[in-house]
């Protein structure tokens, strides 16, 4: 197919705008008997699934006549839009590039022939490209715009100026040729419906009825094929990965605030869940230490790969360092001295933490290995054999220091575990049932034996591991966990609990308390369980690999993260730290108790206060060592100007400073208020700053002063009028477009009219208002409060709408969602929420972001939030965007629907969620 048009942008930034232009191009103009004026390409229309998503995306630009760029910072930054632009270049040059910039900058300098180097809309791909300036199209304005279609005047004229190239004709012709069209589209309908009026009346109703109901009942089937899939990812919660990918096909069906709930519930369930890796191989083994910040797995194939815990990244490997399945694998010592010890059947190999090899074991006899413990306190390595016997070697030999004949008893029995016990006795078990426990000083006669198969007849135990001094747990090949007393081998607890369906693979000591799940089990069921060593009894199962889950580790330096592993060819990671519940959040640490935290309008930049400096940095990737500036006194309040070039900040001493982050030379500072300036606002059209403050007689419930200040150039402020409100508090917001103004106060909350002066109040009894959000209409106002909870005002009334969102702790952030549909809040445990405005209800448990007790921040821009508290050390993104949530989640869990899930939940026919 051959176009006249190819749209390159960016999805970021114009994900909006992209859309409206091409349709807008392809409905100028347009003759009644076309289809569309101009067939114009953009990737989420043009593109079908293709395994060869360049060539498609490569043959478009081929077949197309013209080049139309929407630019902006983030689209010259884009690697798809410099590839598209090198490869049009390359194909039909310069020519018939048609440049349209939505934000940033777009300059040309006569003196070089080129865009200046301030230019941050120009695509690396252009610079040099041109040989004169060219001509381009202004559309910044547009972002602003909620009504981006023909019948805008403004939008139409731009369409028309970047439609008459591709047409041929001057931009008077194509409008005038729009409103011929249109005019004998109207003419010959007329003609057409009087001709055959009286003739097919009938015909023409009962089509209409037939087409309206099969509409209804086509849009019915998919409403309820979504209402469905939301129910059953629901039901599915224990399995998030599961619940997470249900719920995205029922976005795809039918997005509404139902499957976003059901998306963000998926990811905010299982919290524990931060991570899966997929390794593509079966993963047999795994060893994890949080100091060193390195996740050790062994796969079947004998390599041992290596990860970043915390971020997921592969940082090396030792491929086929053994030559068979790295059974076991263990991480022993720190810092330099930590070293990865894994054993197939035939060797034990020691590693370096960047995967080289120090020393090699092998058995004197060469019988093969079946099991692995090392001491942490010595660092001796044991090892049972396939044989019978249970080596020792000192930390750096690679000659056995003790032997002992353990399980042979005058059969070939193998050692299937061993584990360290106190008084650096070694405790082995094998598959002749026994377990018993042994004194290397004198290893002739056991402490103590025990027979499993009392407990458990006919198994025997696979694993086992010491917790502690006096405790004693094993896994066995029947899916039983067992806990016994390390020092008697004397059962205890209550015995035998059946919880694995099949053969438990590993018992690990998890360093947690009792109560929290001291022990971990996994097992060939696929399934992870928590023990309390105490009482011997387990919490629920927990589905953590689709089939068998080979290995487990914990780190008992650090009880609240762990890993498990599985044949399925993936690693999980598992975290129940303080920010367990930010799976949805790109989280920013290292901040030095943050007060609060803004985006600028186009969410690319970030502005933090943290005590008395205020600090700039990108938003994609926040820098606390960013360009930053201090101040006079605690910031209490900052925003950032509409045009994102400086923030505002509201001071405790009561001053106000406006800094362009150049430096000391870009602050200015004005004396506004006697207290400290809780309440901080800019107008839309960046000419008007809002402030209030504490006055420093608050005490006295007299009504405060709200001043407004007009900005002039440099950010210098000249007051400009005052308006009495309500005792301060917290809360300011401009809303619409700016010709009232919403003040937060102690008992209630003001809408100034700026225009007539008239202030209007609404009573709120006792409650202070703790935030202030307008929807993007400027029709509502979600008042925050103290007590936990969110009251829903109109605007025009002042009268409250339904009943209050209710929170478990004080609301100390709010923010409506694009839509305006969805209100994102935030409180002082530390959790973000997102609420059906409407519904008045909330669309998933909350996500906790930051350490309760603080008091948390929330500012959102687009696509964008941005939560801190001030007690913390953190600043956390948030994407407003359900294909933003998808990515995430496809992320988090590396995987589609298998196709027998597919099957049993009824999407087998549908498109995969996430990129393969």
């Amino acid at each position: 197919m051959s176009y006249d048009g190819f749209i390159s942008y960016s999805h970021a930034a114009d994900g909006e705008l992209a859309p409206a232009l091409q349709e807008a191009l392809q409905r100028l103009a347009k003759p009644w008997y076309r289809r569309r004026a101009l067939a114009v390409f953009r990737d989420e229309t043009g593109l079908s699934v293709d395994p060869n998503l360049w060539g498609a995306i490569a043959t478009a630009l081929e077949d197309a006549d013209w080049f139309v760029l929407l630019t902006s910072p983030q689209a010259a930054g884009s690697t798809w839009v410099n590839r598209e632009i090198e490869h049009w270049i390359s194909r039909h040059g310069t020519d018939r590039i048609l440049p349209v910039v939505t934000a940033g900058t777009w300059r040309w300098d006569p003196a070089t022939g080129d865009f200046t180097d301030d230019s941050d809309a120009v695509p690396d791909a252009l610079r040099g490209a041109f040989s004169h300036e060219p001509r381009h199209l202004d559309l910044q304005w547009a972002r602003e715009e909620s009504q981006l279609n023909l019948r805008n005047g403004r939008f139409r004229d731009a369409a028309a100026e970047l439609a008459a190239p591709m047409h041929g004709r001057t931009k008077d012709e194509i409008e005038g040729e729009d409103v011929r069209q249109h005019r004998r589209t109207i003419r010959l309908a007329w003609a057409a419906a009087g001709a055959l009026a009286l003739l097919a009346i009938a015909a023409v109703m009962s089509a209409v009825f037939a087409v309206r109901n099969a509409d209804r009942a086509d849009q019915r089937r998919i409403e309820a094929e979504a209402q469905r899939l939301v129910a059953q990812s629901g039901a599915n919660l224990s399995e998030p990965d599961l619940a997470f990918l249900l719920a995205a096909h029922a976005d795809r069906l039918d997005s509404s605030l139902d499957t976003q709930g059901a998306l963000l519930s998926s990811l905010a369930s299982r919290p524990e869940f931060r991570e899966r890796l997929r390794v593509g191989v079966p993963v047999a083994s795994v060893g994890l230490s949080v100091e060193a910040d390195l996740l050790a797995l062994g796969t079947e194939s004998g390599d041992v790969l290596l990860y970043e815990f915390s971020s997921g990244e592969q940082v090396g490997a030792a491929d086929g360092v053994l030559g068979n399945e790295v059974s076991d694998l263990v991480l022993h010592g720190d810092g330099d001295d930590l070293r990865i010890v894994a054993a197939d059947i035939v060797s034990i190999v020691v590693l370096d933490a960047g995967g080289e090899v120090q020393l090699t074991r092998t058995d004197p006899d060469g019988d093969p290995f079946f099991s692995l413990a090392v001491d942490a306190a010595s660092g001796r390595v044991a090892a049972g054999t396939g044989l019978g016997k249970v080596l020792v070697w000192d930390e750096t030999e690679v000659t056995p220091s003790v032997e002992i004949e353990a399980h042979a008893g005058g059969e070939l029995t193998a050692v299937d575990g061993v584990a360290w016990a106190s008084e650096g006795d070694l405790i082995s078990a094998g598959r002749d049932g026994a377990v018993r426990r042994w004194d290397l000083s004198d290893a002739s006669e056991p402490v103590w034996e025990l027979d499993h198969r009392e407990t458990e007849p006919g198994q025997y135990v696979n694993s086992l591991a010491t917790i502690g001094t006096d405790r004693l747990v094993t896994g066995g090949s029947g899916g039983l966990v067992q806990f016994w007393d390390a020092s008697t081998g004397e059962p205890a607890g209550p015995g035998a609990v059946p919880t694995h369906s099949a053969a438990v693979r590993q018992v690990v000591a998890t360093g947690a308390a009792p109560d929290d799940g001291s022990v971990a089990s996994v097992a060939e069921d696929g399934t992870l369980v928590y023990w309390n060593d105490r009482t011997g009894f387990p919490f629920s199962p927990i589905p953590v690999h689709q089939g068998i889950a080979t290995g487990v580790a914990w780190d008992p330096a650090d009880p609240q993260v762990g890993a498990t592993v599985g044949q399925d060819g993936s690693a999980l990671i598992l975290d129940y730290g303080p920010s367990s519940r930010v799976p949805l959040a790109s989280v920013s640490r290292d901040w030095s108790e943050p007060s609060g935290a803004v985006l600028s309008p186009d969410g690319a930049r970030l502005a933090v206060a943290q005590g008395t400096s205020l600090v700039l940095t990108d938003a994609d990737s926040p820098d606390p060592e960013g360009p930053s500036v201090e101040v006079s006194d605690i910031v209490e309040q900052v925003r950032f100007t509409p045009d994102g070039r400086a923030v505002v900040a509201g001071l405790s001493d009561g001053t106000i400073v406006t800094w362009d982050g150049s430096g000391d030379g870009g602050l200015q500072v004005v004396d506004a208020h006697q207290g400290a300036v809780t309440q901080l606002a800019i107008s839309p059209d960046g000419t008007t700053v809002a402030s209030g403050a504490v006055p420093l007689d608050s005490a006295s419930g007299a009504d405060s002063t709200v001043r407004l200040w007009t900005m002039g150039e440099g950010g210098a402020l000249t007051p400009s009028d005052e308006l009495a409100v309500p005792p301060a508090a917290f809360g300011l917001e401009f809303i619409g477009d700016g010709a009232q103004l919403a003040v937060g106060g102690q008992g209630a909350f003001a809408l100034a009219d700026l225009e007539t002066g008239e202030v209007r109040r609404a009573e709120l009894e006792f409650e202070a208002t703790r935030a202030l959000a307008a929807s993007p209409d400027g029709s509502t106002l979600a008042v925050a409060l103290g007590d936990g909870s969110v009251r829903i005002f109109g605007v025009d009334s002042l009268r409250e709408r339904g009943t209050p969102l209710r929170h478990p702790a004080r609301v100390t952030g709010a923010a409506f969602d694009p839509t305006g549909k969805v209100l994102i809040t935030v409180a002082a445990d530390g959790g973000i929420r997102w609420w059906d405005v409407e519904g008045r209800r909330p669309l998933a448990p909350a996500f906790m972001a930051h350490p309760a007790g603080g008091s948390a921040s929330l500012s959102s821009a687009g696509d964008l939030a941005v939560t801190t508290v001030l007690t913390g050390d953190r600043v956390a993104l948030w994407p407003l965007a359900v294909d933003d949530w998808i990515e995430r989640g496809c992320r988090r869990h590396g995987r589609n629907l298998t196709r027998d899930e597919a099957q049993r939940f009824g999407v087998a026919d549908e498109a995969q969620v996430c990129p393969t």
